[in-house]
């Protein structure tokens, strides 16, 4: 597929937050926690020895099961070398974890630009089995809760057009169509 048509088939998304329904957002996450869902910011595990292995399965399974994806994915080497400090680590207090006893099966993260306040919503990933139990929408409730204590006026995100799932937590939170 070449970049262009790529292109074409993400749809850019935008959330007002001062629209946003910051109120219901507990409830997702209660429901979650009601199937023994625990959450965890990224910055609260950077001493857990396994956080590079674990976090680099959530990543590649995101990525792989993608719509857009090609098939491949950076070694584990690569991702450590590359895009673990950059990406997350920089950036952990924005990244927030799902955990089903002691495995590590969802994440999400909405990075805040200070100066424009404007977040960008990065991979929300849930593992296959934990898939349709409500953990994708408390990773969203607890990412975009952090970006409006973060400033964020306004949290920009890009979907696959043909991962309705995800489209349609967004639009649940009030994503709208968004042309940059």
């Amino acid at each position: 597929m070449s970049s262009e048509n790529e292109a074409r088939d993400i749809q850019s998304l935008k959330l007002d937050m001062q629209a946003a329904s910051l109120a219901i957002y507990p409830h997702f996450v209660a429901q979650a926690e009601e199937q023994g869902y625990r959450f965890s910011w990224l910055s609260a595990l950077c001493n857990d020895p396994t956080l590079r292995p674990k976090l680099y399965t959530l990543v590649q399974e995101g990525v792989l099961s993608s719509p857009q994806s090609d098939g491949t994915f950076e070694s584990f080497d690569d991702f450590c070398e590359r895009l673990l400090q950059p990406y997350y680590l920089d950036v952990a207090d924005s990244y927030i974890i799902a955990t089903f006893e002691t495995e590590w099966v969802g994440l999400s993260g909405i990075v805040v630009d200070r100066e424009t306040h404007v977040g960008q919503s990065g991979l929300t990933v849930v593992q296959k089995p934990h898939q349709g139990k409500g953990v994708a929408k408390a990773l969203k409730a607890l990412s975009l809760a952090r970006a409006a204590k973060q400033g964020a006026t306004v949290v920009i995100t890009g979907n696959h057009k043909e991962n309705a799932p995800m489209l349609a937590i967004n639009q649940l939170f009030g994503f709208v169509p968004h042309h940059s």
